[in-house]
């Protein structure tokens, strides 16, 4: 980070002065992260492609709060991985997100890349014990 006139701290990357609700590539600092998965559900989002709104498949993990963003390829990433194509069954299961790019467009972009949990990072939670008042 610099500093500007008034000796407050700028962050090194413009994408930390506007959070978004879901995870972006900058969240995750540079780092690999094995996560656990918490709860999927579909979430009426804006489409920036369609520009309009459209439900979209999203997760939430573990001690984590913002959610992942599902596009069909990685649906696909995640079912070859856990071999479930129910989304329900991803619950309790553990990947591992990290950052990374691709090039579409002729343009590169930051995007999110899922793998499977990296074992000499054991670093996902476990899942929390749920009263029938805490299900989802």
């Amino acid at each position: 980070m610099t500093k500007n006139g008034n000796g407050k701290p700028v962050p090194n990357n413009y994408r930390k002065i506007f959070p978004k609700s879901h995870i972006r590539a900058v969240d995750l600092q540079g780092q690999s992260h094995n996560v656990r998965i918490f709860r999927v559900e579909m979430v009426e989002l804006f489409d920036t492609i369609q520009s309009e709104k459209a439900l979209k498949l999203v997760i939430w993990f573990v001690n984590k709060t913002k959610y992942l963003i599902i596009q069909e390829r990685r649906a696909e990433l995640i079912e070859d991985l856990l071999c479930f194509s129910d989304p329900n069954k991803w619950v309790g299961q553990v990947i591992n997100i990290k950052p990374g790019t691709s090039n579409r467009g002729g343009k590169t972009w930051e995007v999110i890349k899922v793998g499977p949990e990296n074992k000499a990072r054991p670093d996902a939670p476990p899942m929390p014990e749920q009263t029938e008042d805490q299900k989802f």
